[in-house]
């Protein structure tokens, strides 16, 4: 008999080593895609939190040109922080600094008046208890000479 020692399985192919490059390759462009996606994402983050940061300065910049128009005298060099926060050929971290710190000078005239309310508050309940009692006692001496 022709050929009956050949055995058939010999001639099987083995095709894993293909197999496993394609996972390879497959993994590594799922890899190439998580990459970029978050690149994308973060880009536009990137983006978003530069929109916010020109939102805070155009309106320091706006509060600033108020404050100048209204009440120069309040905020010295008030005209000069309004033009820095204005002038785009400044780097816009440094008109964000210059926004911040124009808040921190409010926030700070604020803390002061509400400070300053307080005390006038405090003073009025006093000099109203000291008249209710100069009264009480007035009226108590009142009827002593009687």
């Amino acid at each position: 008999m022709l050929g009956s020692g050949i055995n058939p399985e010999s001639f099987k192919q083995d095709y894993s080593g293909f197999a496993r490059a394609a996972e390879t390759q497959a993994q590594g462009m799922s890899n190439l895609g998580a990459s970029i996606g978050g690149a994308i994402t973060e880009v536009g983050d990137y983006y978003k939190q530069q929109k916010e940061q020109v939102k805070s300065v155009d309106v320091a910049s706006r509060i600033a040109g108020l404050l100048e128009s209204k009440a120069p005298d309040l905020i010295p060099g008030i005209g000069e922080l309004r033009m820095t926060l204005e002038n785009q050929e400044i780097p816009l971290s440094q008109r964000i600094t210059a926004a911040e710190s124009l808040f921190s000078v409010m926030d700070t005239g604020f803390k002061v008046n509400q400070m300053i309310y307080q005390n006038k508050a405090m003073n009025m309940s006093m000099d109203q208890s000291s008249a209710a009692r100069s009264a009480a006692a007035d009226t108590g001496r009142g009827l002593r000479l009687q």
